[in-house]
């Protein structure tokens, strides 16, 4: 757990300027647009708020809230598989990672989001499970040039055995991160008994979605961190070839 996490925030502390930069444009940007164009905030009209326009555009962000994470975690991959294996990660490049497999990825965040919320469905652990299961899908795509069904099938292989550990790590950096995150809404007045959502562009709003691109950009790194550890454990991946896989 601790090699991990150090990998992942010294690659962050080594590249600050490049990882804020692609969090910014990939998530932190978007994220604003949706909350401004395509799920403005909900009024007190509750026929309005439940209208299928309404419904539609929910659905419509809730997609590109998705689409756009994967995207983030595919160029922080890069950059952090990059950084670990001795390279000079770049924005340009990441950025050029992530438009290369934005469809691949596209096709990934649908087929493991509805993996894991059927597995939800059922019980709850069997979607924690595939969870765990496909979590290094994502640096497995970009690292290895895999398609949708490889890329979560090399995690599979990769993730067996480490599952356990995986998700103690996970949990331990979720509650580290997560609670700022819940906390800062109410601590800033983003969420109020008469207004469920705070207007766009409002201070509270962009304080929030700062600190959401800030989280997501950490688990992006732990979780291609996790990927270089599970690689370097089960087949003795070294610098060398770390390097070698953007050359």
């Amino acid at each position: 757990m601790g090699r991990v996490i150090g990998r992942a925030f010294g690659a962050i502390s080594r590249n600050p300027g490049l990882f804020i930069g692609l969090s910014l444009l990939l998530f932190f940007v978007p994220q604003m647009f949706t909350s401004l164009v395509v799920t403005p905030g909900l009024s007190g009209d509750a026929a309005a708020a439940f209208s299928p326009m309404r419904f539609v555009s929910l659905i419509v962000g809730a997609l590109l809230g998705v689409f756009f994470n994967y995207l983030l975690a595919a160029a922080v991959s890069y950059a952090t598989v990059t950084d670990l294996g001795g390279g000079r990660p770049t924005i340009g490049a990441a950025l050029a990672i992530g438009m290369r497999y934005a469809l691949p990825l596209l096709g990934l965040a649908i087929v493991s989001t509805l993996g894991v919320y059927l597995g939800m469905l059922l019980l709850i652990v069997p979607g924690i499970i595939w969870a765990l299961m496909w979590s290094v899908a994502t640096p497995a795509m970009v690292a290895e040039g895999l398609g949708i069904f490889e890329s979560l099938g090399r995690s599979r292989v990769l993730t067996k055995g480490w599952r356990g550990s995986i998700f103690l790590l996970l949990f331990v950096v979720g509650i580290l991160l997560l609670v700022p995150l819940v906390l800062t809404p109410l601590l800033t007045g983003a969420v109020t008994a008469g207004s469920p959502v705070a207007p766009p562009f409002s201070a509270a709003t962009v304080i929030v979605a700062l600190l959401s691109t800030l989280v997501y950009m950490a688990f992006g790194a732990i979780i291609a961190a996790i990927y270089v550890e599970l690689r370097t454990i089960k087949e003795g991946a070294t610098h060398e070839s770390l390097a070698s896989i953007f050359a």
